[in-house]
């Protein structure tokens, strides 16, 4: 009779013991996410800090670290269509630009429309899917322009594709 009850007070007590474990397992992870967040924003301000006051003259003539304190990585990957012969040929390819932060389409908005009340920035995306250059260059490029600027899009095709 000890023994059975010795055994059900093991049970009760592993059984909440593996709850809680559950749940600071659970906590942890929620708490190394948010370092890691917080990390990549200080990196944010860092760059910030470096590049921000003159940031428009900066990306008249980018370096390498001005694109890598925005830019995770640029993906480029080969198109494919079947030509008026109906053999399957490479046309062009379609890039992929991924940034540290959701800055594609962001929004700056006041809060009310006395500008000292504040603001507050509506993030956007982290991707930016160029799509096809190729057929379409001109017309993805131009679309590019407007959304990261003439420079930059020029240094990253100069980048990946060499001076043409």
């Amino acid at each position: 009779m000890m023994q059975k009850m010795d055994d059900e007070i093991y049970e009760e007590v592993m059984q909440g013991l593996m709850e809680v474990k559950a749940t600071l397992d659970h906590d942890k992870s929620q708490y190394i996410e948010e370092i890691r967040e917080l990390d990549n924003r200080r990196d944010w301000i860092d760059w910030i800090t470096r590049y921000g006051d003159d940031i428009k003259k900066r990306f008249e003539n980018p370096t390498t670290e001005l694109l890598e304190g925005m830019i995770v990585s640029i993906e480029v990957h080969p198109t494919f269509d079947k030509d008026r012969d109906g053999v399957e040929k490479q046309y062009g390819h379609k890039m992929i630009v991924n940034f540290k932060q959701p800055i594609v389409n962001d929004q700056f908005k006041y809060i009310t429309d006395k500008k000292s009340d504040g603001y507050n920035i509506i993030n956007g995306k982290k991707k930016l899917d160029v799509g096809k250059l190729g057929i379409l260059k001109v017309v993805v490029v131009n679309l590019l322009k407007k959304t990261i600027g003439f420079e930059m899009v020029r240094n990253i095709y100069n980048q990946f594709f060499g001076h043409r």
